[in-house]
Formats: structure tokens, C-alpha cells, sequence
């Protein structure tokens, strides 16, 4: 299943970079898109409710499951989940074959550049 991955905020965008595009070259051209989205459109996961497993690395069958079931039951064109990097911050799956993916707002913010020190 497809879906789009977005952060909460760029700090935690570049984060995510760094711990899941191996090797992350500090040329690499990113871009930046601002999503906004009303909260009716978006399932949100709490921290406390997730099953023993949902952050291991790699991602085990537990987190792909949740992914696959989200989609699968068609429930929001959103899910909000923990970032498995700083739980307390939270990540967004985007699922673009949902009827309503269509309100989703996306408007490109320009080019985001890793500071080098990220290495």
C-alpha cells in the first residue's frame, strides 16, 4: 500500500531523514510542503494504545500491520502516530487514494537543506 509519510515539523523532518535515508549526502536536494488538513479528515493514534512492538527496528510486522489496516479500512485519509524517533512529536501517514485526500491542502514551501553538522 502507498501512503505519504509527513512530520509534524521540519526539525523532526530532518530527523527522520537522517535516521531513514542511509546514506544521507548533506547535497541532496530536499523539498519542503506545508500540509494542512482538517482534524474531522485524521485518526489519531495514541501513544498508550500502541501494541508492544509498534517501534522496533526495522519496523516489524506490528507497525506494517497498523499501516496496511489503516488504509485497508478506508476510516480517515489521515493517521497521526508517535514519531518512533521522539514520541512526544508525532508523524503523519497520508493516504492518497482516500475520497477525501482531495481536502488536503498541500502548498510547496521551498527547498530544505540538512545542515552539515546532521552527519
Amino acid at each position: 500500500m502507498r501512503m505519504v509519510y509527513c512530520s509534524e515539523n521540519l526539525a523532526l523532518a530532518a530527523l527522520e531523514i537522517r535516521a531513514h535515508t542511509q546514506p544521507v549526502r548533506m547535497r541532496d536536494k530536499f523539498r519542503a510542503f506545508r500540509v494542512a488538513f482538517d482534524d474531522a479528515l485524521m485518526t489519531i493514534v495514541d501513544l498508550k494504545k500502541l501494541p508492544k512492538g509498534w517501534n522496533a527496528q526495522p519496523p516489524s510486522p506490528v507497525s506494517k500491520q497498523m499501516g496496511d489496516d489503516w488504509i485497508k479500512s478506508g476510516r480517515s485519509a489521515v493517521l497521526a502516530l508517535p514519531s518512533v524517533l521522539v514520541p512526544l512529536e508525532r508523524t503523519f501517514s497520508l493516504n492518497p487514494k482516500h475520497p477525501d485526500f482531495s481536502k488536503i491542502k498541500i502548498k510547496d514551501a521551498g527547498d530544505f537543506v540538512l545542515d552539515p553538522r546532521l552527519k
